[in-house]
């Protein structure tokens, strides 16, 4: 049974798979924005605020106009997404058979904060901001030294490849979930210790 469960926020709790074309029809009006395409979306949808400007092409000139009209939009987009239905039930049932559930992602702690008191699922044990995208394994290793747990007594669950390989190198089992940003295939090729395809399989690997 695992003592510790650390979950990645976007694409995993939360489905902020739309929020660049929110934005982007927020800002149509006001900004001349480039639409992007499909490829354009899978390489930032994960971007900051502040690089968001660079991904629409808006002119330099209205950089501080941009960022003190997108932080208010992004703000509310992210704390408004849709919470992946059957995770509250899974982090409840961790709860209540004793295991530490925390949220270790690459966003802003303050953003996944509101997105956790607006859906009353404020829960967790602690919420672990700002972990770098290709250096996850780091911020990883400091949650599961913080809770003295064993690595082989940890599961991280994530939605990328980028995830399996961060605990890959420091050896903490993962579920790659497939409703997440990659695909089963690309996850898959990975070979994570488990491969969960919907909230069914995330219980079983849970022993839930």
């Amino acid at each position: 049974m695992y003592k510790l469960v650390v979950f990645n926020f976007d694409g995993v709790l939360a489905d902020t798979y739309n929020i660049l074309d929110l934005v982007y029809q927020r800002l149509e009006g006001s900004y001349t924005v480039t639409k992007l395409s499909e490829k354009d979306k899978e390489r930032i949808r994960k971007l900051s605020p502040f690089d968001l400007f660079k991904a629409f092409r808006v002119p330099f000139y209205q950089l501080p106009k941009f960022i003190q009209e997108v932080m208010p939009i992004y703000k509310e987009l992210i704390s408004e997404a849709p919470l992946f239905e059957g995770m509250r039930e899974v982090v409840e049932a961790l709860n209540a058979r004793g295991t530490k559930c925390v949220i270790l992602s690459s966003n802003n702690p303050s953003l996944i904060r509101k997105f956790l008191k607006h859906h009353d699922f404020e829960i967790f044990d602690k919420v672990v901001g700002g972990a770098a995208f290709f250096n996850k394994q780091t911020r990883l290793s400091s949650v599961i030294r913080t809770y003295k747990v064993n690595k082989s007594e940890t599961l991280y669950v994530g939605d990328e490849r980028r995830d399996i390989d961060a605990c890959k190198k420091i050896r903490v089992p993962i579920a790659a979930a497939t409703w997440g940003y990659d695909d089963y295939k690309v996850l898959g090729a990975g070979r994570p210790k488990y491969l969960v395809q919907d909230i069914e399989d995330l219980r079983e690997a849970l022993d839930l």
